[in-house]
């Protein structure tokens, strides 16, 4: 789907449309939380050392002296949705994710993203069945 197929339309009470600029975004999943206000952007460079190797959509990294193994997804279709302002009942499309990086602790401790992800594509297809 390209940025110019995603319409405007009402879902019940909430209307989804689309920024006025909207932009691609890498997204990196980190396994913990990083206490910044809500919507601002996080400097991941602070927190997070970007070496990293990637090979066959897999990708590995330490976090804080923790080792990291990553799954990425391309071409996954989401989008990072944000509260229209001028309108209470309404989201819009703020930038499409275009890849983004599941982060999992080594060993793996829990990994509910993984799980979530790989289960959107049936949801989605019995959503539109119905």
């Amino acid at each position: 789907m390209n940025h110019e197929e995603f319409k405007e339309e009402e879902n019940g009470e909430l209307t989804i449309s689309n920024a006025k600029k909207m932009k691609d975004i890498q997204v990196d999943v980190l396994p913990c939380i990083i206490d910044e206000c809500e919507g601002k952007e996080v400097k991941i460079n602070a927190w997070f050392n970007m070496y990293r190797r990637e090979e066959n959509n897999t990708a590995t990294s330490m976090f804080r002296g923790r080792p990291l193994q990553g799954k990425i997804y391309n071409d996954a279709n989401f989008y990072l949705m944000k509260e229209d302002k001028l309108n209470e009942d309404a989201l819009k499309t703020a930038a499409k994710v275009t890849s983004f990086t599941n982060w999992i602790v080594q060993p793996v401790v829990d990994d509910r993203m993984t799980a979530f992800i790989e289960q959107v594509p049936d949801l989605m297809a019995a959503i539109h069945e119905t």
